[in-house]
């Protein structure tokens, strides 16, 4: 980048604004998945993922816990987008936050240690299966789509990770045996008991069946499709521990050997109270998520 400056050696108005939106490719990718205006975070150098992620509450003292860059995560994915240690929460008055007159954001629930960790994920494998199944899933009347099978795929690996269907209380720490998973897409909501057991029709037959008044109840787990923005300011389902959010699908151009081709990628993200799990294991779960999906052949 060339700057142009002035005979006595001042630097032009244009060339600071050119540095002042100055980012990382992964602080671009983030800013653009959530909305955040990167000239609003200027910085001297760079504007890295950290500042992105503190802008929209998801780091830094206001949010309730502090993000820690280690680099790639503890899961060893190149998909990973935030990299923090969980917060010591031994020593916090039981009911309140872990900085004292800290005000929680709306996906934060009041007293509860909470972050996030978001993974990217390619659905090609997930858009394939639906387009082939299609016609089967329409003569049975169902819905089939990316966000029906993220969410069977998900209540299925938690027989695999039982502690995110878990919940902390004043008695100690919950678990559930069976697996109810609580589904959200934008305002359509349902309840669907014993996720674990059932296979994808399966899935979707109870995704379609669910009566309108069903609410998250007792759950410990949901899954949620919201705009990145909806997602930030929509209060948790009451007692939810584990909270799965699925963004928007977007399509990127990607050179395979001698050509190009387009592939339809999806943010995921894991809210977690960070007394039921450590970072390792929510990013474990997601890279398993992950591979699940990209590798997709569901149980019909």
């Amino acid at each position: 980048m060339f700057s142009r400056t002035s005979p006595d050696g001042a630097v032009s108005a244009d060339s600071r604004t050119q540095r002042r939106i100055r980012a990382t490719p992964l602080a671009r990718t983030i800013a653009t998945a959530l909305g955040v205006d990167l000239e609003s975070i200027a910085r001297r150098d760079r504007v890295r993922k950290q500042d992105v992620l503190a802008a929209v509450g998801f780091a830094g003292q206001a949010s309730g816990f502090r993000l820690q860059d280690a680099g790639r995560s503890s899961a060893g994915d190149s998909g990973v987008v935030t990299s923090h240690a969980p917060p010591t929460v031994s020593a916090q008055p039981e009911g309140t936050n872990i900085h004292a007159g800290a005000t929680p954001y709306p996906w934060q629930n009041v007293g509860v240690p909470q972050l996030l960790t978001v993974f990217e994920v390619d659905l090609g494998a997930v858009d394939k299966y639906c387009v082939t199944q299609a016609e089967v899933f329409r003569r049975r009347r169902l819905s089939l789509d990316a966000f029906v099978c993220i969410a069977y795929v998900a209540g299925d690996l938690l027989r695999q990770f039982p502690d995110l269907n878990a919940r902390w209380s004043e008695a100690g720490l919950m678990q559930r045996h069976r697996v109810h998973v609580f589904v959200a897409k934008g305002v359509e909501r349902g309840l669907v008991r014993d996720a674990s057991d059932l296979t994808l029709r399966g899935f979707a037959r109870a995704l379609a069946a669910v009566p309108e008044d069903s609410t998250a109840g007792d759950v410990y787990f949901s899954v949620e499709r919201h705009t990145a923005s909806a997602f930030l300011t929509r209060p948790a389902p009451l007692a939810t521990a584990t909270r799965l959010w699925v963004g928007a699908e977007r399509r990127d151009v990607m050179a395979y050997g001698d050509g190009i081709g387009m592939r339809r990628q999806a943010w995921l993200g894991l809210v977690y109270d960070a007394r039921v799990l450590d970072q390792r294991r929510a990013d474990q779960f997601l890279a398993a998520l992950k591979q699940r999906l990209e590798d997709f052949e569901p149980q019909l």
